[in-house]
């Protein structure tokens, strides 16, 4: 029984005082132009410990020396960060995530957004149109189609199915069915002018 006492303090006793305390950290979040930035996330990934910079950019964390820091806000982009080096320098500076977007010109007339869509597509000679490399005719396309679609249907009737019937889902697949071919027709007759 003494021997393993004793061997249980051999091997216990070393690791329990080879741990590194934990340090109280303090440190500053800024941006490129020195101003300090709230809200942002500081995480430990040794034990995923957070915190968040308050106004004026300070945050305050236990730390080991040897940890690593994941400081991420939405604005700005992420960056990790050794606990060693923010001893030596507590001020982080961060850098803006920005996005360059092509410029967007916006119409408050609906029809204007159309004939503008129109013009920029034929400007390009972009034709919307599917293009089959396979030599059928519109006709023979559409017949294609639905031939697949019964098929599919057929399957789907034949199949054993235990569902619950609804009134309201049959009367809404309707609808919107009869919405659908009102739209198609509105194009169809658009695209014969």
């Amino acid at each position: 029984m003494k021997l393993l006492a004793l061997l249980f303090f051999v091997g216990i006793c070393p690791l329990v005082f080879s741990q590194e305390k934990e340090l109280y950290m303090q440190g500053r979040i800024i941006d490129e132009d020195s101003k300090p930035v709230a809200d942002v996330y500081i995480i430990n990934y040794r034990n995923l410990d957070k915190a968040v910079s308050r106004q004026n950019g300070i945050f305050e964390l236990w730390v080991h020396p040897d940890d690593s820091l994941l400081i991420s806000h939405v604005s700005y982009l992420p960056k990790r960060i050794r606990v060693f080096d923010l001893m030596i320098n507590p001020v982080v500076q961060i850098s803006l995530d920005t996005i360059h977007i092509v410029e967007v010109d916006i119409f408050s007339n609906p029809q204007d957004d159309v004939e503008n869509a129109r013009k920029n597509t034929e400007s390009i000679h972009w034709d919307p149109r599917p293009k089959p490399d396979d030599g059928f005719t519109e006709t023979e396309m559409v017949m294609d189609i639905v031939t697949r679609e019964n098929n599919v249907m057929r399957s789907e009737a034949t199949s054993l199915s235990i569902v619950k019937f609804s009134p309201s889902e049959v009367i809404g697949a309707v609808s919107k069915k009869i919405k659908k071919r009102k739209r198609s027709k509105q194009y169809s007759s658009r695209k014969r002018k």
